[in-house]
Parts: structure tokens; C-alpha cells; sequence
């Protein structure tokens, strides 16, 4: 499966709105990754609604085009999903993140 940026051979794709409900759907895919020793990867995806930009997977491949509250947007959601795969890393582990535009 080739993607936007990248290649997500193998990885679980986790839809995270911060809500509770995402947070339990990251517990049950982590549990799943860490148990099965060749899919040990889980990509984050976050949609920023309001948002007009292309997906960004880290904060230095935001587009300098890109308006300052998205660009702010883009970053907060970025430093918000390194910061849950750190709180459910399992050790072996490999997280990636996505933070596109559009409808949730």
C-alpha cells in the first residue's frame, strides 16, 4: 500500500480525534502490533476539519504556503501524537503520523 508520502507496507492505520474512544482504539492496535513480530508498525492519522493543506507526517515538512493557523494546527496535532505513541509504546514499536485536511 503506497501512501502520500511514503510507504505503509505492513502498518496498522489508527484514526485519533483525542477523544477517549480513539485512545482505546490505539490501546487495542498497540496490544495487536506488539504481539504479532512482522507488523510491529502503527501509523497515527488526525483530520484537521477546518483545515486547507496537504497531509503532513512532522512539523519540518509543513509547506512555508501554508497559513499560520493551520500551520499552528498541523504542529499542535503532531507534537500531540508523538507524545501518545510515547505514552502507548509497547517497546517495539514503530510509530508514524499523518495529519491531513477534510471531513472526519
Amino acid at each position: 500500500m503506497e501512501t502520500i508520502n511514503g510507504n505503509l507496507t505492513n502498518s496498522t492505520l489508527v484514526p485519533i480525534d483525542f477523544s477517549e474512544n480513539s485512545m482505546y482504539a490505539l490501546d487495542c492496535a498497540a496490544a495487536i502490533a506488539s504481539a504479532l513480530n512482522e507488523n510491529n508498525k502503527i501509523t497515527l492519522l488526525h483530520i484537521i476539519e477546518s483545515g486547507s493543506f496537504e497531509p503532513v507526517r512532522e512539523v519540518g515538512e509543513i509547506n512555508p504556503d501554508t497559513n499560520s493557523h493551520d500551520a499552528l494546527a498541523i504542529e499542535g496535532a503532531i507534537n500531540r501524537l508523538h507524545k501518545i505513541a510515547g505514552e502507548h509504546n509497547k517497546g517495539n514499536i514503530e510509530y508514524s503520523f499523518i495529519v491531513a485536511s477534510g471531513k472526519a
